[in-house]
């Protein structure tokens, strides 16, 4: 038998409702750490991912551009909490033991997607140091996939979509 963190279901339950078990199972949840694991992405998915996700897909239905980011780099000072890529993307990553050469080449990269948008209205082309960008697709060029921003710099897929069919959504009124 499965034994789970016993207040999972209902940490669970008010953002999963009936789905709730569902998602456990699907999520593949055999232990306490992966039990902990998915309470913060659902609390991620829930609070963060999944919102956008409905924003990203009602303004790509107005045929406008839309990109998307997730930033993954783990760092020693700031993880990847949310807002926790500002430093790479305005070029403030401390000059400290926590930070080493990939720490600033990622900030070299995100910096420059930034400057050439607000110079372009595009964020690809080179950057800052000559070196040609990844591409950043649109979310429908990319069929809905991001960019993850990390120890690799790619276009991905949503690693939380899986959680959205699940969430317990508003009723319209």
């Amino acid at each position: 038998m499965l034994q789970l963190p016993e207040n999972l279901p209902d940490l669970l339950l008010t953002a999963f409702g009936d789905n709730t078990e569902k998602l456990i199972s699907v999520a593949g949840v055999k232990s306490d750490k992966d039990a902990k694991v998915l309470f913060n992405d659902a609390f991620s998915a829930v609070c963060f991912t999944y919102p956008h996700d409905v924003w990203t897909k009602n303004v790509a239905a107005q045929n406008k551009p839309v990109y998307e980011y997730f930033f993954t780099k783990e760092n020693g000072e700031i993880s990847t909490n949310h807002s926790g890529e500002l430093i790479y993307a305005y070029r403030n990553v401390p000059k400290s033991k926590n930070y080493d050469s990939a720490d600033y080449d990622l900030e070299n990269t995100m910096s420059s997607y930034w400057v050439n948008f607000v110079k372009t209205g595009n964020h690809n082309g080179l950057r800052c140091d000559g070196e040609v960008l990844p591409e950043w697709k649109t979310f429908t060029e990319s069929n809905g996939s991001l960019l993850e921003l990390g120890e690799s710099v790619k276009m991905r897929s949503d690693p939380y979509s899986y959680m959205y069919e699940y969430i317990v959504k508003a009723p319209k009124i």
